[in-house]
């Protein structure tokens, strides 16, 4: 039954991935961590869409970015992830400054 459950689940949270987003934000803010799902953070070097954003309380800059990645079960082949990952660390980096666009 849970398993059948877990699949049904699944199907429909990888079509929402901002959901997932949102629901992650919801639960931090809950444990007292201010989170925010898709946001825009932009420094001198680029632009990135955080999908959810998490502030740690500890320092002037202790923001945390959440990147979600909800693969469908049609591609979930290794290269599709790879690829998918890779796309996104490129974009942080960028925006971090350690590599130019």
């Amino acid at each position: 039954m849970r398993a059948k459950k877990a699949r049904e689940w699944y199907s429909s949270a990888t079509s929402d991935s901002n959901g997932i987003g949102k629901s992650i934000a919801k639960a931090l803010r809950a444990l007292g961590m201010p989170s925010y799902h898709e946001v825009t953070l932009t420094t001198p070097n680029g632009t990135v869409r955080a999908d959810v954003l998490a502030n740690r309380k500890r320092g002037a800059k202790s923001e945390v970015i959440v990147e979600l990645k909800a693969i469908s079960a049609d591609a979930t082949r290794p290269s599709s992830i790879v690829e998918a990952v890779r796309t996104t660390l490129r974009r942080h980096a960028v925006f971090a400054g350690f590599i130019q666009r």
